[in-house]
Order: C-alpha cells, then sequence, then structure tokens
C-alpha cells in the first residue's frame, strides 16, 4: 500500500510538472507526506521493536528485594548507565581490581561475553548468569544491533 501510494504521488508529480501545473505538484506533495503518515508509521513499530527490551532502571526493585548491591565491572555504556538512573561503583579497572565488596552477595552487570573473564577474576567466588539487558531499539541480528548497548547481570557469592 506504501509503495504503491508513493508511485502514484510521484507519476502525479511528474506529469503536473510536464504540464506546468505546479498546484497540481503541491498536493501531490501533500499527498505523498499523508501517504507516508498513513501507511509508513504503522511499519515502523514492526521494524523497530526489539521484544527482548528491558530497562535497567527494573535492577533497583530487584536490588531492594535481594538487599544486594550492583557492581559494575569496568565501564559501561553511557546509555546504560543512564538507563539504570543512578551511579554503580566499579570493581575493575583495565582487568586490574581495585576494591572487591566486603558483602558475601552482591550484584555485577558486566559488557556480554566477559563469563570466561570473570571466573578468572573473580576465583573465590560464585558466579551465576541471571540474564541479559539489551537495550537496542531493533530486533536481534539486524546490522544496527549494538553489542555495546547490552550488559549481562550476574549474581556473585563468596565460597
Amino acid at each position: 500500500m506504501l509503495t504503491v501510494g508513493l508511485i502514484f504521488c510521484g507519476i502525479l508529480i511528474l506529469f503536473n510538472l510536464y504540464k506546468r501545473r505546479f498546484s497540481g505538484v503541491f498536493y501531490a506533495s501533500v499527498g505523498i507526506i499523508l501517504v507516508c503518515v498513513s501507511c509508513g508509521f504503522p511499519l515502523a513499530k514492526t521494524m523497530f521493536v526489539n521484544p527482548e527490551y528491558q530497562g535497567l532502571s527494573s535492577l533497583h526493585d530487584y536490588n531492594e528485594d535481594n538487599n544486594i548491591t550492583t557492581y559494575t565491572e569496568n565501564t559501561l555504556a553511557p546509555e546504560l548507565i543512564w538507563d539504570y538512573g543512578d551511579s554503580m561503583p566499579r570493581l575493575y579497572k583495565n582487568d586490574t581490581i581495585i576494591q572487591l565488596p566486603a558483602e558475601d552477595n552482591f550484584a555485577l552487570l558486566t559488557l556480554v561475553d566477559r563469563a570466561e573473564a570473570l571466573t578468572t577474576l573473580l576465583e573465590d567466588y560464585n558466579i551465576e548468569y541471571i540474564r541479559t539487558y539489551d537495550l537496542n531499539p531493533t530486533n536481534r541480528n539486524t546490522p544496527t544491533e549494538k553489542n555495546r548497548l547490552k550488559a549481562d547481570y550476574y549474581l556473585v557469592s563468596r565460597k
């Protein structure tokens, strides 16, 4: 429907330009806008919706329910921190431990695919994967998907 409407309006524009009827060109241009709004915008919802999207702001409730603090391994994308809504203490800087928390249980938010590095850095801890937070606005496996907008969430406890 969108394609047919745009082709029809384009033909009207060319025809009216050929006949030098500029009011017809104007109305065909308005028709293009109307076709895009009425037929194009509903299609955008199917292309730019990530069903796995869940904001990091929900971590505040999870932390309060389980009485834990969320730390970050290193730096995360600014969008992730912004969505979380608060600063997070860092455990590492350039794969070197800055400070391990005194708590026996804590949560750790890291970049995706860092499980192997975590097991070597936190040898004295049990690491349990909880979920991946994906802030990408588009579906998975699309060219616009960015790994920097994904973060893995782990529960860490002393052995």
